[in-house]
């Protein structure tokens, strides 16, 4: 069943008709548009006074907020920096106890490798000294005798000996042992 074109054209302007009068409800007539723009070009115009204050206004707000923002950066650096430096501190006293560890270790165990050799260097020379005092008492006691029995008259009454002469035209020196 399709309709009459004529009531299809009947339905459309009912709908035109409708949309028209609801646009004439929303909408403003000469008055009230006047009204309105005069009331807008009034808003302007205080804004374009009020602009200037409003961007100094803008200005200082920004300005303070920068020097917040500046101090509260500072500070933060600031805190950061300590940390660092506590932190690098830490590592470094940490590190250095290590080493004075190692080092006393080392210390003690070259003590124990050079200390024996030291000792061992200690009696050697001992010995050494020993030995050499030995040979020197016995090439003394040579020396001395044969000294003694090239120059028997100085020697012999230094050594409370006896001067005699044997046959064979000779001087000698007697000397009592005890």
């Amino acid at each position: 069943m399709s309709k009459d074109p004529f009531q299809i054209l009947a339905d459309e302007i009912t709908l035109i008709r409708s949309e028209i009068e609801k646009l004439q409800r929303t909408s403003l007539d000469k008055d009230e548009a006047k009204a309105l723009h005069d009331h807008v070009a009034a808003s302007v115009a205080e804004l374009r006074k009020a602009a200037p204050a409003l961007e100094a206004s803008i200005d200082r707000k920004m300005t303070s907020a920068m020097a917040v923002i500046k101090d509260n950066t500072a500070t933060a650096a600031d805190e950061g920096a300590k940390g660092a430096v506590m932190g690098a501190h830490a590592e470094s006293v940490k590190a250095a106890k290590m080493l004075l560890r190692d080092a006393e270790t080392a210390r003690r165990q070259s003590w124990r490798t050079f200390g024996n050799f030291g000792a061992w260097i200690a009696i050697t020379a001992a010995l050494c000294l020993s030995v050499g005092s030995l040979a020197t008492m016995a090439i003394q006691g040579r020396a001395d005798a044969r000294q003694f029995g090239q120059f028997t008259g100085l020697y012999c009454s230094t050594a409370d000996g006896r001067k005699f002469t044997a046959n064979d035209e000779k001087e000698y020196c007697a000397v009592p042992i005890d």
